[in-house]
Formats: C-alpha cells, sequence, structure tokens
C-alpha cells in the first residue's frame, strides 16, 4: 500500500545506478513481505472457520469414512448391509451403474430387487429378489434390508426399549414451560427446521461419549446435548460437501 507508492516515488527520483538497484531490492522485499502475510491470515482464517463442536463432528466423520463408498454405507445403516467378497448372481436389472444410482434404482423397485453387486472401486448392478451370492474377492454386495418385515418391527421394538434405557425419561413431543433450552427434550422430532434429516447419535461415537445422560442415543431425534441457547439440535445426515451444514437447529414447538 503505502509502503509501495513511496518506493515508487523515489524510484523515479533517483538519479544513480546504485540507488535504483538499492530501491528495487527494497520493493522485491516488500512485494515478498505483503505475500507471505496474505498468505499468513488465509491459512489462520481456515484454521478457525470451524466451532469446537463442528471440529469433534468432523473428527468423527474422518474416522468413520476412510473412502467415499466407506462414507457412503454409513449414511445408509439401516437399509443396507455391506457383504464384501461376495457376489449376487442373478441377470441384473440394471447395468454399469454408479453406487448412489445404483441404491436409488434398487429402493424404486422395492421387493424386486433384493441389492446390488459391485466390482471394487468400478461400477455396480442392481440384481432382482431371486438371485444367490456366491465368493467373489473382487466384488461386494450391498443387501437392501426389508425395512417392512418382521425382522424391522422387532428391531424397531428393540431400539424403541433401549432409547427408554439411554434417555430414561418419558418422552415429550414438545419443550415444556421453564426448560428454555429444551435441554429435558426426549421428543421422537428427526429433522432440522431447514428439512435436513438427523444423523444417528451414535455413528458419531466420540461426540456421543462426550455428553452422557443427555439423550443421545442409537437414534436420530434432536437433542441439546451441549446447552446451545437456541434449544434441541442434530447432525445433518444430507450433508454431501463441505458447503452443506455440519447440524442445525429443530423447529420444536412448546408444549
Amino acid at each position: 500500500g503505502r509502503g509501495f507508492t513511496c518506493s515508487l516515488l523515489t524510484l523515479h527520483s533517483a538519479k544513480s545506478t546504485a540507488e535504483v538497484m538499492i530501491l528495487a531490492v527494497q520493493l522485491v522485499l516488500l512485494a515478498t513481505f505483503l505475500v507471505a502475510s496474505t498468505i499468513e491470515e488465509t491459512i489462520d482464517h481456515e484454521e478457525h472457520t470451524y466451532t469446537l463442536k463442528e471440529r469433534e463432528i468432523l473428527e468423527d466423520e474422518e474416522r468413520s469414512s476412510g473412502s467415499e463408498e466407506i462414507a457412503e454405507g454409513t449414511r445408509d445403516r439401516g437399509i443396507w448391509t455391506k457383504i464384501e467378497g461376495t457376489r449376487l448372481i442373478a441377470e441384473p436389472i440394471y447395468r454399469s451403474l454408479k453406487l448412489d444410482m445404483a441404491k436409488e434404482k434398487c429402493m424404486e423397485l422395492g421387493a424386486d430387487c433384493q441389492g446390488i453387486s459391485c466390482t471394487r472401486g468400478k461400477k455396480c448392478h442392481v440384481v432382482g429378489s431371486s438371485s444367490t451370492r456366491e465368493t467373489r474377492p473382487e466384488w461386494d454386495t450391498y443387501l437392501k434390508n426389508d425395512l417392512s418385515g418382521k425382522k424391522d418391527k422387532k428391531k424397531k421394538k428393540k431400539d424403541k426399549k433401549k432409547k427408554k434405557n439411554d434417555d430414561d425419561d418419558e418422552e415429550l413431543e414438545c419443550i415444556e414451560e421453564g426448560d428454555a433450552k429444551g435441554l429435558e427434550y426426549r421428543g421422537t422430532v428427526s429433522q432440522t427446521e431447514t428439512g435436513n434429516t438427523c444423523a444417528v447419535w451414535t455413528d458419531y461415537e466420540s461426540f456421543y461419549e462426550n455428553y452422557p445422560d443427555r439423550g443421545l442415543g442409537n437414534h436420530n431425534y434432536c437433542r441439546n446435548p451441549d446447552e446451545e441457547d437456541r434449544g434441541p439440535w442434530c447432525i445433518n445426515a444430507n450433508r454431501r460437501s463441505c458447503c452443506d451444514p455440519l447440524w442445525q437447529y429443530c423447529e420444536i414447538p412448546d408444549c
């Protein structure tokens, strides 16, 4: 800024070659200093972008997702069972799709789709309900769980029982008077105020363990374990890029 202007004016008025060379060196050093300061400020800004809570959530995501495929499996927990080193034997209904697209197609087919077979790191095939499995080390199978069957009903009862043990309190579908921050909320709202689905708390093990007896557990219901002023919140399960919010508040009525 001002240093550059002064140096340029002095350079213009310099009479000897020696003075010109000295001033040129000063200009180079000044430019180097300014660039270094800008880079340092940028790095410092990036390091302080996330709050402590957001860093805890990010650390859990990094531990649980060594690759994009593993991360996808984590988000789909409860819907898909991954069986490594196997392939479904049947004529594919859809061929050569990316994993995300194959899962969408399989869900659209409902009971007509048993699962997906993928060559590791490559394309996936959607397979019908009458297929069998064989051992193939270079393949992975994603079996679609029957979410409407008896097994799922038993699982829901088990999860509900576990949730009651975790919460150790009666479920409340609203925030009671006197509980301004919603610390005692134990309802079942499971989406953010913008409509994003909440992630299961136990999928973020380190964060979950830091807040015992705060209503967290093997569920994705909104809670306020860290006493946020605005009330209950949850981790955003729909997050797909760094631009998406890590967590958001939930919209819960007062009683």
